[in-house]
């Protein structure tokens, strides 16, 4: 699971943008082209990005959503370069 919300109040905006990061996750392991897979874990990762990092998304979330990548991923390094 790609999020998990800690004790702080998230909005309904923040949520919606996990739970749209949890259907992209999911439909990465839907496909067997690497490269779809890769599209849509950069989409989920998109959708976490807008989540303020001072939100109650809190830093396992994260850290279980870049482990989730790298195991499904293409294999290329991340990029922290903002969009």
């Amino acid at each position: 699971m790609i999020c998990k919300f800690g004790l702080g109040v998230m909005s309904s905006k923040y949520e919606e943008y996990c739970r749209n990061a949890m259907v992209c996750e999911s439909m990465s392991h839907t496909t067997s082209s690497q490269s779809i897979r890769a599209s849509w874990l950069k989409l989920a990762e998109s959708w976490l990005r807008m989540i303020p990092e001072d939100s109650s998304l809190d830093e396992t979330t994260h850290k279980s959503f870049d482990l989730a990548a790298q195991r499904t991923g293409t294999g290329q390094e991340n990029s922290k370069r903002s969009h």
